[in-house]
């Protein structure tokens, strides 16, 4: 089955925590929106211009629906990487990110991909079960990182060091590894791969440092 990063990311968080509202939260939501961007850039169905804005270039595929809120968002004016992730993660509701979220959690319940299970209580909390075997061959590749690794495959690693998610699947040395990786200059990928990663890497940082700032 072909994956979104998105969603093979959103997986894997979920693995991690099954909480539906953990994905939402600091690094992992910030992430999220970071992993939706990417998904649209490598699609070309948004590009950057000139100033390094986000701009609607095409319209968005069905397999990319899950972005449908973030596409609308900069289909109404060009923005920057951060501010479409601040957008989502440090404003006083959540109500972006919980429709972000709700969306690819159905997307992947669809397929099959995820069970969602409503616990009883107070807090109502939903529990999403994950089919990790569809990630078998991602999660090999990051565990075991060697110049075989694709973009697509180094991009989900990032995400998944970035937001914390790697601390739960991999081992120390996994992520030892996965660290150093991380800092190494991937010159044999392609320019806009690289640049997105580096975009991708700022994002969450620039965002982080907002977060612990307004705490």
């Amino acid at each position: 089955m072909n994956l979104t990063t998105t969603e093979k990311y959103a997986l894997a968080a979920f693995e991690a925590n099954e909480k539906m509202s953990s994905i939402q939260k600091q690094e992992r939501g910030i992430c999220l929106v970071a992993s939706c961007i990417w998904d649209m850039v490598e699609a070309e169905v948004i590009v950057p211009d000139t100033k390094g804005k986000l701009k609607v270039s095409a319209p968005l595929p069905e397999t990319l629906s899950y972005c449908g809120s973030v596409y609308e968002f900069l289909a109404k004016k060009p923005r920057k990487p951060e501010d479409v992730v601040l957008e989502y993660t440090h404003t006083l509701t959540d109500k972006r990110m919980k429709s972000l979220t709700e969306k690819l959690v159905n997307e992947l319940a669809g397929k099959a991909l995820l069970t969602v299970e409503e616990q009883d209580g107070l807090l109502g909390t939903k529990l999403c079960h994950v089919d990790n075997s569809v990630l078998a061959t991602d999660m090999a590749a990051i565990k075991n990182l060697n110049d075989a690794i694709s973009p697509e495959q180094f991009m989900l690693a990032i995400l998944l060091l970035k937001s914390g998610v790697a601390k739960k699947l991999l081992d120390r040395e996994q992520l030892s590894q996965l660290k150093k990786a991380a800092s190494q200059d991937k010159g044999d990928f392609q320019p806009y791969v690289k640049n997105m990663i580096a975009m991708t890497e700022a994002m969450i940082s620039s965002s982080i440092a907002v977060f612990m700032v307004t705490q």
